[in-house]
């Protein structure tokens, strides 16, 4: 943890409390390496056991607890990562343009490595920034992006609430931006609880290969940028938190072991990890179709029972009397208006 005097003032209390500064990045892996030896799951981690990572598997996830001698030494491209890390203060900078309709939005953190853990459990979240804009305060969490998969991102600014929002943006099934990447933002809302994440994209095309030393020294041109928010919704988190916690214990607490090396499958949505959702079998569709037929069938007797006590009422006002009574085959029925206006049918 470090010391709130390191911190911005407008950071809320509950986050410097438990908010874990390293001195370095070499720090930082070496933390987190121990904390996936140990079954913790980070922001990224998380989208892997939920089988949503186009780089890891969840057995991967399993095998780095129980099988760790299993595991491929292959670590992600070097290269990639270091242009990612280079460009992190362009796209800090280029973030804080992308807000400058509130020229109070400020960001912090963008030059440390921390994490902070979720109060209950063991998730773990790696923020790149926080930021404070129009009076609330959110995680920045950015995207290095070649241009050609700009149209996997939403165009220009997208602000969702809950997953189903995300549904009624997709494009046929595909959401406006990667389920790995929405993972990722609930976990950092889940351990932070901060009211938003912005997942901010910055589509830049290397102008020329250089070869890496200590950082990736190609120049870039930023051919345009992207944001996804995703505000802080407690149901859909809770659900987003039950997803995790079913799959950590099945694979990490229990150790059952996945399919071995299976790719990360193509998208289904008929069975969607992260929501807990799942396409209706025959005999549910029937079921849901023949509860839509008789909610709308009561909604329409509903309607007309009301237009028929309505115009009722009208005919007895009308009329200049206070009640009419009437005998039926279910006996004696009687309707009145009280002095207060209230209309009363007795006898049903």
């Amino acid at each position: 943890m470090t010391t709130s005097s390191a911190l911005p003032g407008w950071l809320p209390f509950a986050v410097a409390e438990r908010l874990r500064i390293y001195t370095g990045r070499d720090e930082w892996l070496a933390a987190r390496q121990a904390r996936i030896a140990a079954g913790g799951i980070g922001s990224t981690t998380a989208g892997a056991l939920l089988g949503l990572s186009p780089w890891r598997t969840p057995w991967d996830v399993w095998a780095a607890v129980h099988a760790p001698q299993l595991l491929d030494d292959n670590p992600a491209d070097p290269r990639l990562l270091a242009r990612g890390l280079a460009l992190e203060p362009l796209a800090d900078l280029l973030y804080r343009k992308s807000l400058a309709d509130d020229s109070s939005a400020v960001t912090w953190g963008v030059s440390e490595h921390m994490t902070i853990a979720h109060a209950a459990g063991v998730l773990v979240s790696s923020p790149d920034a926080f930021v404070h804009v129009d009076g609330r305060v959110g995680v920045a969490e950015y995207k290095i992006v070649q241009p050609w998969n700009a149209d996997r991102w939403p165009a220009g600014v997208l602000e969702v609430s809950t997953l189903a929002d995300l549904d009624d943006a997709s494009n046929a099934g595909r959401w406006p931006v990667s389920r790995q990447y929405v993972v990722q933002a609930m976990v950092h809302l889940l351990c932070t609880g901060l009211d938003f994440v912005d997942l901010f994209a910055v589509f830049a095309k290397d102008v020329q290969l250089g070869h890496v030393v200590d950082g990736w020294d190609a120049p870039v041109a930023v051919e345009g940028t992207a944001r996804l928010r995703i505000y802080n919704d407690p149901d859909t988190l809770a659900a987003v938190l039950h997803s995790i916690d079913s799959a950590h214990k099945e694979i990490v607490i229990d150790g059952k072991e996945p399919t071995a090396h299976a790719p990360p499958p193509p998208w289904d949505a008929s069975r969607d990890p992260l929501t807990g959702k799942r396409d209706a079998t025959p005999e549910e569709r029937d079921t849901l179709a023949e509860i839509a037929q008789l909610t709308a069938k009561s909604k329409a007797t509903k309607d007309r029972l009301s237009m028929l006590r309505a115009n009722l009422r009208d005919d007895i006002a009308d009329s200049g009397v206070k009640a009419i009574a009437c005998d039926s085959t279910a006996g004696k029925i009687s309707a009145s208006i009280a002095k207060s206006g209230r209309f009363t049918i007795r006898g049903l």
